[in-house]
């Protein structure tokens, strides 16, 4: 996974094809699609963050359960990848300190997506 700094591949963060077909839609409405997704992201992250911060297994798996829902018919496979491996940890009780690489992994694809759309959209 890349660095904060750096643009990752937009193909690789966000597959416009893929969403494309998922939901059967243009690239301008599969766009959009992704944008709502990324309107949510700063309050999924912080709500995140926090639940991490306080081992809430209950409030991690509700994020992570709508973070799949909307990442699933989006076209983000890396993010979605992400999300899917956490949420398996996450099935277990289990001490979230334990599976911070996993955590890490989701909030830099939730941010990559985030970049790679802004990149897209203007």
């Amino acid at each position: 996974i890349k660095g904060s700094h750096d643009i990752p591949d937009s193909q690789a963060v966000i597959d416009l094809e893929q969403a494309e077909a998922i939901i059967g839609c243009d690239k301008q409405a599969a766009l959009e699609l992704i944008g709502r997704l990324v309107q949510d992201f700063p309050e999924e992250q912080a709500e995140l963050v926090d639940a991490y911060q306080h081992n809430d297994l209950t409030t991690v798996r509700h994020i992570l359960h709508r973070l799949k829902g909307g990442a699933s018919y989006c076209g983000v496979p890396q993010l979605n990848a992400a999300i899917n491996y956490l949420h398996e940890q996450v099935k277990e009780e289990v001490d979230l300190t334990d599976i911070e690489p996993a955590f890490l992994r989701v909030y830099r694809e939730l941010d990559a997506v985030k970049r790679v759309y802004e990149s897209l959209s203007h």
